[in-house]
């Protein structure tokens, strides 16, 4: 069966177990009857002289104390120096100094204790230190597993923004050395840029970091000086190169510059039917036509009469 642990439980019983840890390493190594005195930056213990303080067994390190030894023995930290029966040391504390050895280089470093130093040590008061200590850093421990990794990723989120608008900046200035209208991509060419980013991040993780590197055991990745400026600048000119052919180069507006703000909108289709009859539109700006006057070439008068509001009809 196989169990898999989160990270923060991980954590967790990391902090459950600081107590424990610090008791098996530290405390419980200290001897319950040493009491080691400093007065006015000279050391004292009430132990034979030389001593050393353990604190590794396996190993063999451990601390020096010796009243009569001098800066001047540099052979203190050799296999077969004068502590070797006692232990190795990796630190001598003599009456009024402090001398370590740097194992990195190799260096021997000599420091005196200040005349303002009085301390007295013993092991219920590193006890009660470490005691106050540990909740202290239990606290700063968990805030700092929400709030480190939060931090981290705004500043990756931050920086990979900005570093796209380098990206887009050149890619800006390879556009238009080859003559493209770059007016009409407007905020398209940052987001291509950043599309292109994220297809190299991924190429790196997924393709040479986990596939090629890890799986097939090569070792290679997509790397070299402007890796991403090169890539993401040649891609964008590439794709927009093609994609500004398409694009209009003007667009016209169907709707008039001179109607007011708040005029209702023209009709949108022009295929809206015209007047049937657009002479009786025009009726109301036109004099009424004549009307038809029938004269009786029998009779006495050749004028209808004056009352005559209904002349009668031409009967043919």
């Amino acid at each position: 069966m196989v169990c898999f642990h989160s990270p923060l439980f991980k954590f967790q019983t990391i902090s459950d177990d600081l107590q424990e840890l610090v008791n098996d390493n530290l405390i419980n190594r200290y001897p319950d009857d040493l009491v080691i005195s400093v007065e006015k930056g000279i050391v004292t213990i009430n132990k034979p002289s030389p001593y050393c303080l353990v604190l590794d067994d396996k190993s063999g390190y451990g601390i020096v104390y010796d009243a009569l030894s001098s800066p001047s023995l540099i052979n203190t930290f050799n296999q077969n120096g004068p502590y070797h029966n006692l232990c190795q040391p990796i630190a001598l504390v003599g009456t009024n100094f402090v001398m370590t050895h740097d194992s990195d280089n190799g260096q021997i470093k000599i420091n005196p204790i200040s005349e303002t130093i009085t301390y007295t040590i013993e092991k219920s008061a590193i006890s009660s230190v470490i005691n106050q200590l540990i909740p202290v850093i239990n606290q700063i421990g968990n805030l700092a597993y929400y709030i480190i990794p939060s931090i981290i990723f705004l500043f990756l989120f931050f920086f990979t923004l900005l570093s796209n608008y380098w990206y887009t900046f050149i890619s800006k200035l390879l556009l238009k050395l080859f003559k493209v209208d770059i007016n009409l991509l407007k905020g398209k060419i940052y987001g291509t840029s950043l599309f292109i980013f994220n297809i190299i991040q991924f190429t790196n993780l997924v393709i040479f970091g986990w596939f090629i590197n890890k799986k097939l055991g090569q070792n290679y990745s997509l790397s070299f000086p402007f890796c991403n400026t090169i890539i993401i600048s040649l891609a964008s000119f590439i794709y927009f190169k093609f994609f500004s052919d398409s694009i209009p180069k003007t667009v016209f507006s169907t709707t008039p510059s001179s109607l007011p703000p708040n005029s209702p909108p023209l009709p949108s289709s022009p295929s809206t039917p015209a007047p049937s009859n657009p002479v009786q539109n025009n009726s109301s700006n036109e004099p009424p036509p004549p009307r038809k006057v029938h004269v009786d070439i029998t009779s006495l008068s050749q004028s209808p009469p004056d009352n005559d509001q209904n002349p009668p009809l031409d009967q043919e």
